[in-house]
């Protein structure tokens, strides 16, 4: 049975012109795009000023010498260059660690330096070293380079150590801070009485 033609519902298709104009209008288009040449960068302007990079924020680093944590470094932030081997760092603080894994010393600065290779660090900047004896290094740059298991800096440091202030052209000592020698010391020492 046929159905009754009030039913029925004749579907016109749409001329072929009709098609065709939409997708010449966008081929067009496209083409059109493809010929303007770009004059400014993709990214907004401050990622063009960025000093680095790669710029890295709420930077942890772990130093080793053969598997064995020496260090724990953090940093604010860290600019990665990617025709260098160091990693510049901003707001630093370096927690030293003796052979039984305990903090044996906190370092902090306002900017530093780690090389990626040797995992060797320099800090510059209002540089202070506390350790757990409560010793405390006052100096503008102090380097770290475990590999050769040595701290030292070649600026003016001050050592304050009780009553005792020394101060210096600089300081060496081994990673873990047992010997510790203040070059060309001179200062006062408090609580000392020498009889003869």
């Amino acid at each position: 049975m046929a159905p009754h033609p009030a039913y029925t519902r004749r579907v016109q298709r749409p001329a072929r012109r009709t098609r065709i104009i939409p997708i010449c209008l966008a081929l067009a288009a496209a083409l059109a795009a493809c010929g303007r040449a770009r004059s400014e960068p993709v990214g907004a302007g401050e990622y063009g000023a960025m000093p680095a990079d790669h710029v890295l924020y709420d930077v942890e680093h772990f130093v080793t010498t053969s598997g064995v944590r020496r260090a724990r470094l953090l940093a604010d932030t860290g600019y990665v260059y990617e025709d260098s081997a160091h990693v510049a760092l901003r707001n630093v603080r370096l927690e030293l660690f003796d052979d039984e894994g305990r903090e044996s010393a906190t370092l902090t600065s306002r900017t530093g330096a780690l090389e990626l290779r040797t995992q060797a660090m320099t800090a510059r900047g209002q540089v202070v070293l506390v350790t757990r004896d409560g010793r405390r290094i006052e100096t503008a740059e102090l380097h770290f380079d475990p590999q050769r298991d040595r701290l030292w800096s070649d600026s003016a440091t001050t050592l304050r150590e009780g009553g005792t202030v020394a101060r210096g052209d600089g300081f060496s000592s081994d990673g873990r801070l047992r010997n510790l020698t203040v070059t060309r010391p001179r200062g006062r020492v408090e609580g000392l009485k020498i009889e003869f």
